[in-house]
């Protein structure tokens, strides 16, 4: 048939009036068999090139006549505007996704039934949600809290307790400092509570350090006080014994351990316990450990001296109270102890300078004026020995305490004075 093409013949048919319908066999793709547009270089299935497309009339005997209307009326206005190739412009066949003139893949399908709705985005990731315990799990759970819960209030109480015991300790011991207890034997005293702390918290705790410092005005004036009235009584007074001066002043070592006064009374105190225990030479190596932070200290002096005369040395005692009273002329202890060394060993003529220089000294010490009526009487000199016996009583008329015995010195009046 003219002007149809190798691969198709067409057989015209004669329809209802004003209509003509024909009957043609199209030609199929030589790749996939898909129908082919008359004209179609390009398969619109599959994309292959028609160069030598197979005629169905070629392939089977008989052919299918396929009606063909001539379109008479217009394209409704419902219908979707076709798809055109965006190489060639020609029309895309419907359902196509490659242009049957020019083979260019086309973007999106032409036919309402084609167009392939979007797929929303999958949704961010979120880690899944853990199962809900169960039952005994949970209850579980609430034990282990409520055991968390108990500890933690233990260890409140505890420490709340802990808090109240120290802060108790610390009040009875600023009760007894201002009420002057420092020492004693009630477990009440402040050097008594000072040293529990230090048995069971330790000398670095924070409880003996603010001990120390709260002490410290305390202390330092227990100490002042009482050496001074050693220095110049020779006695400490009603009821104060050497070993809780000795107490007392080596807490002050600690409390001031750079002070080199403290330190030598400290070893003085030491010194003067041991001797008054009997322990002579011990007592004399701590009043030299005492000159040895305080040189030439009259009171370590004159203490080392005494150790030696307990001792029965005579020499040591003898050079020790001359450089104690080379150290401090204006004493009178140190002359009056080398005058009774002196008057020990029968050398009157040497003691009775000393014993006077003590009187002159201090004239009013009972004690003092009783050494040189002894003396006196030694010598066999009555009327000097009646005046500083009579003079030693009267002196000590007014005191609870003296020195010598009232007694002893009211029968050698009797025998000695006429």
């Amino acid at each position: 048939m003219p002007g149809v093409p190798a691969f198709a013949r067409f057989a015209s048919v004669r329809g209802t009036p004003g209509e003509e319908v024909g009957t043609f066999a199209m030609a199929q793709c030589v790749s996939c068999g898909n129908s082919l547009r008359d004209g179609a270089k390009f398969c619109a299935k599959c994309g292959t090139k028609q160069d030598a497309a197979v005629s169905p009339l070629d392939k089977k005997p008989a052919v299918t006549d396929v009606p063909v209307a001539t379109a008479t009326a217009s394209t409704s206005s419902s219908e979707v505007e076709p798809e055109r190739c965006p190489a060639c412009g020609k029309a895309a066949v419907p359902g196509s996704s490659t242009c049957w003139a020019c083979g260019t893949v086309l973007s999106t399908a032409t036919t309402r039934d084609s167009i392939v709705t979007p797929v929303p985005p999958p949704p961010p990731w979120q880690p899944p949600l853990p199962p809900l315990p169960a039952a005994e799990e949970r209850t579980s759970g609430n034990h282990r809290l409520l055991l968390i819960a108990g500890g933690a209030a233990s260890l409140l109480v505890i420490a709340f307790l802990w808090w109240w015991i120290a802060g108790a300790t610390m009040r009875r011991f600023g009760d007894a400092l201002e009420k002057g207890r420092l020492t004693g034997t009630d477990g009440e005293s402040a050097y008594e509570l000072y040293s529990q702390v230090l048995r069971e918290k330790g000398p670095t705790s924070g409880t003996a350090h603010d001990m120390r410092e709260k002490a410290r005005p305390f202390v330092h004036r227990r100490v002042d006080e009482l050496f001074q009235r050693w220095y110049q009584d020779s006695d400490l007074g009603e009821g104060i014994r050497w070993v809780d001066l000795q107490k007392l002043s080596a807490w002050l070592a600690e409390i001031d351990p750079a002070d080199g006064e403290t330190l030598a009374r400290a070893k003085f105190a030491q010194g003067q316990a041991e001797l008054l225990a009997n322990h002579f030479a011990d007592a004399e190596q701590l009043f030299r450990a005492a000159l040895n932070y305080r040189p030439n200290w009259s009171l370590s002096l004159n203490a080392v001296g005494r150790a030696c005369r307990n001792e029965r040395n005579y020499q040591c005692a003898e050079e020790y109270y001359k450089r104690a009273v080379q150290a401090d002329p204006q004493w009178i202890f140190p002359h009056q102890n080398l005058a009774g060394l002196f008057m020990e060993q029968n050398r009157l003529a040497e003691s009775e300078p000393e014993y006077q220089a003590a009187v002159r000294l201090n004239p009013n010490r009972p004690g003092s004026r009783f050494l040189l009526g002894q003396l006196y009487d030694r010598k066999r000199q009555p009327p000097e020995a009646c005046s500083e016996y009579r003079a030693a009583l009267s002196l000590a008329a007014n005191q609870t305490r003296s020195s010598f015995d009232r007694e002893l010195v009211n029968r050698r009046i009797q025998k000695v004075c006429k």
